[in-house]
């Protein structure tokens, strides 16, 4: 009789049935391995904040691409002028429609291509001081409009190194250190003028009298929260000074004066009368405020 072999002897002869040892750790591998979704979401927009917040404190570098520049700078220059011509002209019309901030913009432009120009001959280097000067004005009156005095006084004085006489720069700066309580420099400005155009203008005229009632206010503004602040060291019950009732800032007394005096507060920004009474009533006001 013939043995047969057993499954396990034949197991045993090709080396298939060996033992192996449960690998008790093999799923807490997988769990390790996998990450959740919303964690990796995490660590992206981490990372991303990270290199954000390098790229930002890194200084700001040039890409080397003055392809802009390089147009300007290759136009011929009665293109150039042509350029600034036509911004200075769109400036001065939303000046004229109170859109100020649009006329700063325009003006700005003017200012850009300016810098691009570089005269060659006396008539080309007119032209340039002509264009510079009235650009830099009617800038600074549009600042002095947008309540930017800082840069109205900016704009206004590097006007005057073109035109130191001119009649109207003279006259915005006196009007720019009046509205900044500097009334001394303001009172000099207008002497100056008052050499240009004499004792008999009227604006210089009414000028010189707002800066007095002006100055006045504004000592009068000083000597009243003086006196407050004497009463209130002393401990008394004085806290209501004579004429407290009146102590308004000197610049706000200022532009009630003015608007008094000029006939500005007929005309509200923003309202719908026609561009014809709005050119008109800003003439009555002071003709030296349009731009040129």
């Amino acid at each position: 009789m013939s043995l047969e072999t057993s499954p396990s002897d034949s197991a045993l002869e090709t080396g298939q049935g060996e033992s192996q040892s449960y690998d008790w750790s093999a799923s807490y591998r997988k769990f390790d391995a996998w990450d959740e979704p919303c964690q990796d979401e995490e660590n992206a927009r981490r990372e991303k904040q990270k290199k954000e917040e390098e790229r930002a404190r890194q200084p700001l570098a040039c890409n080397h691409d003055h392809s802009a520049e390089r147009k300007i700078w290759e136009m011929p220059w009665p293109k150039k002028m042509e350029s600034i011509f036509d911004f200075r002209t769109e400036g001065n019309y939303f000046f004229r429609e109170a859109q100020f901030s649009r006329a700063a913009r325009s003006y700005h432009m003017a200012l850009t291509y300016l810098e691009y120009c570089v005269p060659d001959t006396d008539e080309e280097e007119g032209e340039y001081n002509t264009s510079r000067f009235k650009t830099h004005l009617n800038f600074s009156l549009c600042m002095k409009r947008l309540k930017q005095r800082p840069k109205a006084l900016i704009h206004v004085t590097q006007a005057l190194q073109y035109e130191p006489k001119n009649v109207k720069a003279l006259y915005h700066l006196a009007q720019l250190y009046r509205l900044g309580d500097d009334f001394d420099l303001a009172s000099r400005t207008l002497e100056t003028l008052v050499e240009v155009v004499g004792q008999e203008n009227t604006f210089v005229n009414r000028e010189r009298f707002i800066l007095k009632k002006s100055s006045k206010a504004y000592a009068k503004t000083r000597r009243d929260v003086s006196k407050k602040m004497f009463s209130f060291a002393r401990g008394g019950q004085q806290g209501e000074v004579e004429g407290d009732g009146g102590t308004a800032t000197a610049s706000l007394a200022q532009d009630q004066m003015e608007n008094e005096l000029s006939g500005a507060g007929d005309w509200i920004v923003g309202s719908k009368r026609s561009t014809k009474n709005f050119v008109q009533t800003t003439k009555l006001i002071i003709p030296s405020q349009q731009p040129q």
